[in-house]
């Protein structure tokens, strides 16, 4: 793999977990800062008495999954939705956090088209 394949790679995963946190209603923290919170995070931006920078939603099960049931409880009423929401209970279910949380995107795209 070449520097740049790597490097755009590295990029769509920060845009995805980014499209993911603001659709979960997380808001960044300090002005200029890169950390995020939301219910998760405590006023000073701490999770289990860490600090987070980095969204972690592509490679940690503990936050995707708060983040498939804020999906369930947003499901748009059309059969498209429902459809996408199943894969990505199919996907869970198969236990591989790459495919559940691509299907996560997928899923969140199309509900950002129909708002």
């Amino acid at each position: 793999m070449t520097k740049s394949y790597i490097n755009r790679m590295k990029t769509e995963t920060q845009n995805n977990n980014k499209l993911i946190a603001e659709f979960i209603g997380m808001t960044k923290g300090r002005l200029g800062s890169l950390r995020w919170k939301n219910f998760w995070f405590d006023d000073n931006n701490v999770i289990n008495g860490r600090h987070h920078e980095k969204l972690l939603f592509n490679t940690s099960w503990d936050w995707l999954i708060p983040v498939i049931k804020v999906c369930s409880h947003t499901l748009p009423f059309d059969k498209k939705a429902t459809r996408k929401y199943n894969v990505i209970k199919g996907e869970l279910a198969n236990l591989e956090i790459e495919f559940a949380y691509k299907a996560v995107i997928e899923f969140i795209k199309y509900c950002n088209t129909v708002k």
